[in-house]
């Protein structure tokens, strides 16, 4: 038996045209939106909406940020870098969260094999925590110490 193919529905592609028509730091509002489909998208429909967004990202690769309650906004792309760094943040946040929730365990209520999962989950919120935090570059400031090349 052969998996069945997805199909989107009519109101989800109105929603990617309209999305996909806006230029770059251009509002599309709400109600323009709902005028289109005669779908509240803010409200009980408001996962067409999502929907449609997805698809903007994955297939047509725009994002869209939400201007609260007014519309979604074609995101620009500095802003784009700006909210990739707070998704980076969020994970680190996450990761702390995590490793507090993990460093109140007692290992001695723990069997053998929970006590492995335990350090290894902890080793990973530590690495993710790690690997996130923002840095310096020092290699930039640092003299160069061989004088026949140029940083």
């Amino acid at each position: 038996m052969s998996n069945p193919i997805m199909e989107r529905s009519y109101v989800t592609d109105l929603l990617v045209t309209a999305l996909l028509e806006a230029s770059v730091g251009q509002i599309v509002q709400y109600k323009d939106l709902q005028q289109l489909v005669n779908h509240d998208v803010q409200g009980r429909h408001r996962y067409l909406l999502e929907r449609a967004r997805h698809i903007c990202m994955r297939d047509h690769k725009r994002a869209f940020t939400t201007v609260m309650n007014v519309g979604l906004q074609r995101t620009a792309a500095e802003d784009l870098v700006k909210l990739g760094k707070g998704q980076i943040k969020r994970v680190r946040n996450a990761a702390k969260k995590g490793a507090v929730i993990m460093d109140t365990v007692q290992r001695a209520d723990l069997t053998e094999h929970q006590a492995l999962e335990h350090d290894a989950t902890r080793g990973i919120l530590a690495a993710i925590q790690t690997a996130s935090k923002p840095r310096k570059n020092n290699q930039a400031s640092r003299a160069n110490a061989d004088p026949q090349v140029k940083l």
